[in-house]
């Protein structure tokens, strides 16, 4: 492809580099929980946010009960 030749973006990377169809990872469908905190550490935000006078906003997780 010559994207390491010179004024190419991928200048700094050496000539026998390659990228291959295992190296990415997979197309996400269905997003899951990803980086979300554990639902022990949500609740525990919610019970001090609700504590702390904002608890009309308060919302439950319909899969955590």
């Amino acid at each position: 492809m010559g994207l390491t030749r010179p004024g190419e973006i991928l200048v700094d990377l050496p000539d026998d580099f390659a990228l291959r169809r295992h190296d990415m990872p997979p197309i996400v469908t269905e997003e899951g929980p990803g980086n979300a905190l554990p639902k022990e550490i949500l609740s525990q935000l919610c019970e001090r946010r609700a504590r702390h006078g904002d608890a009309n906003r308060r919302t439950q997780h319909p899969t955590w009960g």
